[in-house]
């Protein structure tokens, strides 16, 4: 039967099944007569993830994916904000309620492929490799990260993949923001750990408010700055059996020795006294060596241990800036948890 014999509301919805449902055959039959492909079914596609009539549009150059499309999406005061964006963008952020993994990467490779430009950036100034940060899409982030993503590119409010990871929608998605950062640490996904994002936080400040000590570990074996921080905090969220130990550690990671004895001062220790003798004993008699390693450490920053390796030291001098000799050595190595992606 010709198309003229259809009206133009039957072919919409059997159009908008036919996209939903992923069901290429049907799309491209009722293309075929008359129906239309427009913004609205490319884009709901995208949202859902659906890569066979993804593939079947990319194919027959009904998106260019270069034009951006103006969407709404509702903020906390329940108004409505208009966000320019392109279909990576789109495909990226998809639904965040009803999520399917392999989808998501099946269209974000296809977009890949037909020529998406990886590093565009929306009008909040948020290429698509920060859309997977905040969306704690993992396999996302890896197919970018493999993709050539520019990793240390920030968003109008400075924020880097990493920020987009703590500000984003990680509540809503239990522990898969761990795996995700765990990720963009690995990979040097920054230009400076101790870079502030929105507000003026740190990744080191916005960690004290979780409680996963071995990734704030992680930033003390990279000397993340612990300038602005309360270190009461610091001390019970990295959780470490020796004090003297740990009062040491942040002594060498920048904490003045009056901001140590006061931490020993405020602990519930029974021997409160001794642990003050023992850091005051360690702090008279520090050695030239000792001195040189805190000068060190200051002056090259956070990134210290990818830093150290291109100053051409011997290895067991690398161990010392970096404290090998204090910090247990667990504490160097980020491990993705599989059971955090549930």
């Amino acid at each position: 039967m010709e198309s003229k014999d259809y009206p133009s509301s039957t072919y919409n919805e059997l159009m908008t099944v036919a996209v939903r449902r992923d069901f290429r055959e049907g799309a491209e039959l009722l293309q075929s007569k008359g129906g239309l492909l427009d913004k609205y079914y490319i884009y709901k596609c995208l949202e859902e993830n659906n890569p066979r009539v993804l593939k079947y549009i990319l194919e027959h150059k009904i998106l260019l994916l270069s034009e951006p499309n103006i969407y709404s999406t509702p903020t906390s005061n329940k108004q409505l904000k208009h966000v320019e964006t392109c279909a990576l963008h789109y495909c990226i952020r998809g639904s965040i309620f009803h999520r399917e993994p392999d989808k998501v990467l099946d269209c974000v490779q296809l977009l890949l492929e037909a020529g998406a430009d990886i590093n565009m950036s929306d009008n909040n100034g948020r290429t698509a490799f920060m859309e997977a940060a905040r969306a704690c899409n993992r396999s996302g982030l890896q197919c970018l990260l493999d993709a050539g993503a520019d990793v240390t590119k920030t968003d109008t409010d400075e924020n880097s993949a990493i920020h987009n990871v703590m500000f984003g929608n990680r509540h809503i998605y239990n522990r898969k923001w761990i795996n995700c950062l765990k990720l963009l640490l690995i990979n040097k996904c920054h230009e400076s750990l101790d870079a502030p994002g929105e507000n003026g936080q740190t990744l080191f400040k916005l960690l004290l408010d979780n409680h996963e000590s071995n990734l704030l570990w992680y930033l003390v074996t990279e000397n993340c700055s612990l300038e602005g921080l309360d270190l009461d905090r610091v001390k019970d969220k990295l959780r470490f059996p020796d004090t003297l130990m740990l009062s040491k550690i942040l002594f060498e990671s920048g904490a003045s020795n009056r901001q140590i004895e006061a931490l020993i001062r405020r602990s519930y220790l029974d021997n409160k006294q001794s642990q003050m003798q023992a850091f005051h004993d360690f702090w008279k008699s520090r050695n030239l060596q000792s001195r040189c390693r805190r000068e060190i450490r200051k002056c090259i920053g956070s990134g210290i241990r990818s830093k150290i390796t291109q100053l051409g030291l011997p290895p067991l001098l690398q161990d010392y800036v970096i404290m090998k000799d204090l910090i247990p050595e667990k504490y160097f190595t980020l491990v993705m948890e599989d059971t955090d992606d549930h």
